[in-house]
């Protein structure tokens, strides 16, 4: 999934950095599964459902 804009609050504390290092995590472990990756763009709410449903 494409990063969408940080927004902190009490529960999220991540900084561009660490958003992108948990990113980078992910992703290697997808890598790991047969499956094909889809990134998902950012997209306006409805749009980027679509988008999912549409790869699924």
């Amino acid at each position: 999934m494409e990063l969408l804009p940080l927004h902190n609050d009490y529960a999220r504390i991540e900084d561009k950095k660490a958003q992108l290092d948990l990113q980078e995590a992910i992703i290697k472990v997808y890598r790991e599964r047969p499956e094909p990756i889809v990134m998902v763009p950012v997209l306006p709410p409805k749009e980027r459902t679509n988008f999912i449903l549409q790869n699924l």
